[in-house]
């Protein structure tokens, strides 16, 4: 005998919105393409066919005058939906509350209903299709009947009673009439709270000698028994108020202990009827079919060792992106256009020198000008001359990528797909021409603070030891004059001064003085001129080394980028695997 195929396994329902999300994201890096579109609409044509399940529970509510059944629908909700003006005792008809999404079941009888159906926008009740029936102890004697038409469409019935209602005989009547004993007819009685405050620590007791009564007179007079499980008490209005005024604060915002067991009875049955409407549609059967085509299209083909050769490729990519960055050297610019920027920068800084400097300069900067004719500075250039430099090192990378991507990108998605598509969005481009002015512009302007001073500073000493050659006589007489050491007198003293004077002003000492000046203010041009030249090479230097680690960095973040597909590759698939593990086998 054929052993009969075993039913799928009982998933919860994230699974099942998982499965879609993961088949519905845009940037997956394992789960995307055609194959991925057309599961995708799969998905959601079995996501279409539960969501047009009405799998609400139906609740029948019947009680007598006052006994709370409008709290009791509060209750659940946890805010006002239903006020004691909705229901009229009077009336033959049945109030209908419903979420107002969610309309009327075409097999649901319509002649008792009342009209305008009661609708509210409540997201707790959604899942729950109310209907209160006519009170039992009203004029309206045809109970039993409305009850009976409804009672096959009803999921649950609750017969809501107080301790002034739960004898009354035309309550067994109803219950004598019904065809039999429903298998999901509960009693509740409500109103806890006021025999709370009537009896105190006794109350308990008393609840349960009136539901002992209770099933007793149904047992004798409606002629069927009724199990412990079936009779609940609680207090509606207690639970509405924790739920609607102290919501989560107590008890997780489910009310008390009494009233959480209706709300789990309501969930049982809600799972229930859940389970048995995608049974019906062997909805169960069709997602495990859709995650086996899932299995098979994006995991079953891959290498086991995918993901290391990879990693491995990625290290060896890097290490060799490296080496090739290594053997360029890190001068960009030659000598020609190093001594080019020097001598624009010059001529830039001249009219900064300050006199004689800039004298000194005009006849050498206008011959380099000449001889360089004058041509454009090689930093306008400078981004174009960097890229160019380290474009073996860029066309190394791209050729390992593009390898990269044949190896590993038809099983890594997402690799291929963002090759194929727009470039990731890196820092913006940098201009290495300004970065240069600013490196430039900031070593020289510590060279410059001082420039007036040290311009004049050798000359300005110089002349003062000469001038001292000249007064040393007369200083000699003067200091001879005021010890006493020889007879002199004043006009000694002036006559010294005035042949020293006349003597010193020859024209070879004259001379001497101009050529020591001359000399001088040569000599501080040319230190100047060695600073400035310096200053200028340790800013070429500076930006060339920083250009260096700028395409350093930008190959890591490259690979970084990669390591980072691989890991969400890699997780990705642990987490498909984790989701459609054991399905289509």
């Amino acid at each position: 005998m054929e052993r009969a195929a075993a039913p799928p396994p009982a998933r919860p329902a994230e699974w099942w919105l998982e499965v879609g999300e993961l088949l519905r994201r845009g940037d997956g890096c394992l789960v995307r393409g055609p194959r991925a579109a057309a599961l995708r609409q799969e998905w959601q044509e079995v996501a279409d066919k539960e969501r047009r399940l009405d799998d609400r529970l139906f609740i029948g509510l019947v009680g007598g005058t006052g006994v709370g059944n409008s709290t009791l629908i509060n209750a659940i909700a946890g805010e006002t939906v239903s006020r004691s003006g909705d229901r009229r005792p009077t009336t033959e008809r049945v109030v209908v509350y419903r979420h107002a999404g969610r309309t009327l079941p075409p097999s649901l009888p319509k002649q008792d209903l009342e009209s305008p159906e009661h609708t509210h926008p409540v997201a707790a009740l959604e899942p729950f299709l109310f209907l209160d029936f006519p009170d039992f102890d009203s004029v309206e004697t045809n109970h039993a009947a409305i009850l009976n038409r409804y009672l096959p469409h009803l999921d649950l019935a609750f017969v809501i009673l107080d301790e002034t209602k739960y004898g009354d005989r035309v309550l067994f009547e109803v219950l004598r009439a019904l065809p039999q004993s429903p298998e999901n007819l509960y009693f509740i009685l409500n109103k806890t709270d006021r025999l709370e405050r009537r009896y105190r620590e006794g109350f308990r007791q008393v609840v349960a000698d009136i539901l002992e009564d209770f099933r007793r007179k149904v047992e004798h007079y409606a002629g069927w028994p009724v199990e412990g499980h079936r009779l609940l008490a609680l207090s509606a209005r207690e639970a509405f108020l924790l739920r609607s005024e102290d919501r989560g604060a107590r008890d997780d915002g489910r009310g008390p202990p009494e009233f959480r067991r209706l709300l789990d009875l309501l969930e049982e049955y809600l799972s229930q009827k859940h389970r048995l409407a995608v049974k019906e549609l062997n909805l169960e059967h069709l997602k495990e079919e859709l995650a086996g085509k899932v299995r098979a299209a994006f995991l079953d083909a891959l290498p086991a060792d995918l993901a290391a050769r990879a990693r491995r490729r990625l290290a060896e990519g890097e290490a060799e992106s490296e080496k090739i960055l290594l053997a360029v050297p890190v001068e960009v610019l030659g000598g020609r256009e190093r001594g080019a920027l020097r001598a624009a920068t010059l001529r830039r800084l001249r009219p900064r020198l300050g006199f004689p400097v800039d004298l000194v300069f005009t006849p050498l900067l206008e011959w380099k000008g000449r001889k360089a004719g004058e041509r454009r500075s090689p930093r306008a250039a400078l981004a174009d001359r960097i890229r160019a430099h380290y474009a073996a090192a860029g066309q190394a990378l791209e050729v390992f990528e593009r390898g990269y991507g044949e190896e590993f990108g038809e099983a890594m998605a997402g690799r291929s797909a963002r090759q194929d598509g727009p470039a990731p969005r890196g820092r913006a481009a940098i201009d290495w021409g300004l970065q240069l002015d600013g490196e430039i512009a900031g070593r020289v302007e510590r060279l410059l603070r001082w420039r007036r001073f040290r311009n004049h500073a050798l000359p300005a000493a110089a002349l003062l030891v000469f001038l001292w050659a000249l007064l040393h006589p007369a200083a000699l007489a003067l200091v001879r004059l005021l010890l006493g050491e020889e007879k002199s007198s004043w006009s000694e003293v002036l006559r010294q001064g005035l042949i020293s004077l006349v003597g010193g002003l020859s024209p070879g000492f004259i001379f001497s003085l101009l050529f020591t000046l001359l000399f001088l203010y040569g000599l501080g041009a040319l230190y100047l001129w060695v600073r400035l030249a310096q200053a200028v090479e340790d800013a070429i230097a500076a930006v060339e080394s920083r250009a260096r680690d700028e395409v350093r960095r930008a190959a890591s973040e490259r690979f970084r980028r990669l390591r980072q597909e691989l890991e969400d590759w890699e997780r990705e698939k642990a987490r498909l695997e984790e989701l459609v593990s054991g399905a289509g086998g």
